[in-house]
């Protein structure tokens, strides 16, 4: 449910809704006050520092000056709005006569405000604690996190700590018979537990015989802020067949992160790689190829397109990885950020040595952030 009234922009759930969280996308112009309303990424009376005295007399719609999908504006208005005219006439207008305005919210990548939007909007923060991310992760199931949270915490009832409470007990571990049973003993220390770590710690799984596996990444340093991509190419026996990293200038971590798909497709059909195995960190850019519909933002609908487009003549499977199990991809596009132009490697190079090594031999990296 969209809680924004296009009939009356500044309306919303207990005053959710502000004049600068909407914005105007134009079709006819017809609901759209050319002065008040903001269309140009703020209302042209703030842009122009238009005075509230002379802002009351300003009332006309902005379909005064769109005719057959094109701007006609008078002299004199274009020599008032001289110093955003340009801004103006680029603003794209619909190639349909008569299609609505849309009011949308800002920060919604497809625009709608939504209930959860507004509550998260309206809600009161805490500050965050530096695990919090790690803790809850959604990898965990909601019982393992509470384990964990009670292990930071030292709330988890060992001997140690009944000890600690005045129960009067001998101690020892009851998986190993080894030991005083303590919270790091249990998780790191025991015999019985480092088997069960040993067997979870092949996270890199081989793709099929004649399949091509393809593990790709992209990292800013801001939103936005400094950005790249980089991807790892590997066979049946998790052996290098190429690796790339490239920087991208100025973007958002998503960007990269489709940029990171989108070439590594690309040079998978220039080598005649038909057969793929994609495997990405981010679960947006998994939903994005994976989807068949068209809920990709609008600022990267071209860059999905062309990938869509290289996809339909591949044979292709696409599967979300976590971060720890996408570190010599993680390790390229850090790389990459830092660089000029396009790098190719037929072998991994030594930025992301270490991490293929753990894949190659079945060792995972673990991302403690504790």
């Amino acid at each position: 449910m969209n809680l924004i009234n296009s009939d009356d922009p500044y309306w919303g759930m207990d005053g959710v809704v502000e004049e600068n969280g909407s914005q105007w996308i134009v079709g006819s112009g017809s609901k759209i006050d050319f002065w008040h309303h903001n269309w140009l990424g703020s209302t042209i009376i703030d842009l122009l520092n238009i005075s509230p005295s002379v802002a009351k007399t300003l009332q006309t719609k902005l379909s005064s000056f769109i005719i057959n999908g094109n701007w006609v504006c008078p002299i004199d208005l274009q020599a008032l709005c001289a110093p955003i005219w340009n801004d103006v006439v680029r603003t794209t207008l619909p190639c349909k006569v008569g299609l609505d305005d849309r009011l949308i919210w800002k920060s919604a990548k497809d625009g709608n405000l939504t209930v959860a939007l507004a509550y998260d909007l309206k809600r009161t923060r805490l500050p965050r604690v530096p695990w919090a991310r790690f803790v809850w992760h959604p990898s965990f199931r909601p019982r393992n996190s509470i384990i964990l949270w009670k292990y930071l915490h030292r709330r988890l009832l060992t001997d140690d700590v009944l000890q600690r409470r005045g129960f009067q007990l001998s101690s020892v571990c009851s998986l190993c018979r080894h030991g005083v049973e303590t919270s790091h003993h249990l998780f790191f220390t025991c015999s019985f537990a480092a088997a069960i770590w040993w067997n979870l710690l092949n996270m890199f799984q081989t793709p099929s015989v004649f399949q091509v596996k393809i593990n790709t990444d992209g990292a800013a340093r801001g939103s936005p802020g400094l950005a790249g991509f980089g991807g790892i190419f590997r066979d049946h026996l998790g052996c290098v067949l190429g690796c790339f990293a490239e920087s991208l200038g100025n973007a958002y971590a998503l960007e990269a992160e489709l940029h990171a798909v989108v070439h590594a497709i690309h040079l998978a059909s220039l080598k005649g790689w038909k057969s793929l195995w994609i495997e990405s960190d981010s679960t947006l850019v998994i939903h994005f190829l994976s989807s068949l519909n068209n809920k990709v933002p609008w600022h990267y609908f071209t860059i999905w397109f062309n990938c869509r487009a290289l996809l339909a003549s591949m044979l292709v499977k696409i599967s979300h990885v976590y971060r720890e199990g996408n570190q010599v991809a993680d390790c390229l596009a850090n790389f990459g950020v830092d660089q000029v132009g396009t790098l190719w490697w037929d072998s991994c190079p030594p930025c992301a040595l270490s991490a293929y090594c753990l894949d190659l031999v079945g060792l995972p990296n673990y991302r403690f952030c504790l």
